[in-house]
Parts: structure tokens; sequence; C-alpha cells
């Protein structure tokens, strides 16, 4: 197996694996750990078996026939790992008799599962919640670090809509709201050094023909808790367009799950965050969602989100930036990233043409990148 374990889990669920016999190396470790808790969670027991020269021929071909001596009537699955693994793991199975129908590798671009010989299979479905892909990962995801839904007490998914609405009709009330609750908590922050209350921020001053009773016309409003007033200013700020895209997500692909700002812990201990996730039968997409309207900020989002997609999905995943740009800034974001992404991944760029279509419920552009075969 190679760094990337999710083909491997892919494989081993669609061949309903009971037993795992992980070849692996010293750099290839942690990914083999992460796929044997993911295949225990799915009732498979893993057994380990390393090589100390995943480039020898000699050493693959050793490590793979001992461990088809013990299991002869094993599949061999050589997703992944090195080309001479996957060269030599062959060899030594057709020299101890396995048979072509029993050789498999995944095609990580229509998700079937080929054999050497007879018809494609396709993958069994991830079947994993997304705090479970993440582990898969070594991307740590706890309880409280995941939403599918508004909380109960803050602004709700109407409020999202209702924001959506305006900015997709006016883009720049996004910066002007920005630009609010920032100025509103510069002078909170004051007005606690000088020992005073500050003042409310009045939403009225800012969104025009404001719509009474829709969104409250200052934050906090009389009897709010600091909970909601962070919630609601968190939301003005931008996480509208977060919950807003994962419900169009919803839409698209009622069937899949999908969730907004997730937060974890990599590996090093450094935090994990991404805008938008949901989970295909076979690969998982993230979306970054801003609300600038720069295009080099616009970039610099870009490239993160790609580096959190695979972090997350790793090299099956696909991701996508949705913004404010116009289809000149979104051409430019495109033009840029896949000139420098080497991914197979197909980068998408979501701009202002694009959310008012889906607005005005036309959802084609995002179901043909979530589309899969």
């Amino acid at each position: 197996m190679g760094s990337n374990p999710l083909p491997n889990y892919l494989s081993a669920r669609t061949l309903g694996a009971r037993t795992a016999l992980l070849v692996y190396s010293d750099a290839t470790e942690r990914p083999q750990r992460q796929l044997a808790t993911a295949l225990a969670e799915a009732g498979a027991r893993s057994l380990p078996r390393w090589v100390g020269d995943p480039h020898g021929a000699e050493a693959v071909r050793a490590v793979v026939a001992s461990a088809l001596r013990e299991y002869p009537d094993a599949y061999l699955d050589y997703t992944g790992g090195t080309k001479v693994m996957a060269a030599h793991a062959r060899l030594a199975f057709a020299e101890a008799g396995g048979k072509p129908e029993r050789a498999s590798y995944l095609v990580e671009d229509t998700g079937q599962l080929r054999f050497d010989a007879g018809p494609a299979a396709d993958v069994a479905p991830i079947g994993l919640h997304i705090r479970q892909l993440a582990a898969l990962h070594g991307v740590t995801v706890g309880g409280k670090g995941v939403k599918d839904q508004p909380p109960s007490d803050g602004p709700t998914v109407g409020h999202a809509e209702l924001l959506a609405r305006k900015v997709l009709g006016r883009p720049e009330l996004a910066g002007e709201l920005y630009q609010a609750v920032q100025a509103y908590k510069q002078e909170t922050a004051q007005a606690k050094v000088e020992g005073r209350d500050a003042e409310p921020l009045d939403l009225t001053a800012v969104i025009d023909q404001f719509p009474c009773g829709q969104l409250p016309q200052r934050v906090p409003e009389v009897g709010w808790n600091a909970r909601q007033a962070r919630r609601w200013l968190k939301l003005l700020q931008g996480e509208w367009l977060e919950i807003w895209t994962q419900q169009q997500v919803r839409k698209t692909v009622p069937d899949w799950p999908a969730w907004y700002d997730v937060n974890g812990t990599l590996a090093s201990g450094r935090p994990y965050q991404v805008d938008v996730a949901t989970i295909g039968r076979f690969r998982s997409y993230t979306a970054s969602c801003t609300t600038e309207r720069e295009v080099a900020l616009a970039k610099l989002k870009a490239f993160e989100v790609s580096l959190r997609a695979r972090q997350l999905g790793g090299d099956l995943a696909r991701w996508a930036l949705v913004c404010l740009l116009d289809s000149r800034g979104v051409g430019q974001v495109e033009g840029d990233v896949a000139a420098a992404w080497g991914s197979p991944a197909v980068p998408e760029v979501f701009g202002l043409e694009h959310l008012r279509e889906w607005r005005d419920g036309g959802l084609d552009t995002l179901r043909d990148w979530l589309r899969e075969p």
C-alpha cells in the first residue's frame, strides 16, 4: 500500500474482505495503521506485512509470496505503493498460482475495481462519516468540529438564504457587512478598555430596504447572550455563504451527507478547517467559500482548499472554490490554479454567475462537479 489508504479501503470493502494482509514499508506505516483502524470498524481484521525495501524486487516478492503461502486463496489488490511493489507483488501472485480474476486494481476515474480477467466491479460506497474519513487520512475531527445544521440558538438556514439573496443581488454588500462587523468588534474592544457598553451593530444602516422581522435590526438584540451574538457576527462576516453552499449541495445530491465548517487537527498538531464537505460513493468533495472579490486573494483560497481536500480525502478527493468573482476573475483563477496543480482532480471555481444560477434553481454546474460515474 501507498501513502493514500482510501483506494485500498475501497478495494477491501468491494471484495468483502474479512482479513486484509497489508503490505507496507516504513514510509507507509502510519497510513497502514489508519487503514487497519478503518477496516476494523467495517468488520475486517488486518494483518500487517512489513517490507524493508519497497523498491527492492526480491524483498517485495518474498513478503508477498510468504503471505500467499499462508492464504493461498487470497485476492491481490495492487493499488497503491511503489511501482516496484505493484509489479513484483503481481509476479509473486502469478508464481504462486494466483488466478487473474483474483488480481485487481482500483481505477480512480471510473470508481471501478478492474480485475486482470473478468468483468470490472463498481466499488462499494465509502460508507464513512466525515470524522472516519478524516481519521483514515490522519486528521482528527472532534464531535463538535463538524456541523450539519446551524445551532438552534442562533441564525438559521433561512437567515443564510436571505443574506445570500441580498448579496447576490448586490455583491458589494458582502464587503460592507464584513467591514461593519470588524468596526463593531473594534468598538467593543475599545469600550471594554474604557469601562463602558458598546453600541450594538445597527444592521438597518448596512442592508438596504431592511426586511423587518426576517433579520435582527441590531446585533446583539436585547436579551441575547454572548454566544448568540458571536454566532450572528460570524454569519454576517461570511458564514452565510458556507451554510448556503451546503444547502445547495444538499439540493443537488440529497442522498449524500453534507457538512460545513469542518474543524480538526492534523497529525502534526496543526489546526485543520474546511468550509463545506460532502461524501459521494467513492470520493469526497470539498469547497472553500470566500466573499473576497480580489482575484489574488481568491487564488490563495483556491490553492489552500486544494491542499485541504487531499488531507481529508486523499488523492481521490475533488475540490472547488465558491466565490463572488465575476466571469473574468473566475477565468483567471481557474487558469492559474489548473496550470500549477498536478493532481488528476479538475479544479472548479464557482463565481457570481454560477451562484446566481443556483439561487434561481439552476444547479447544473454544481451537479456536473458532483457527478460520479
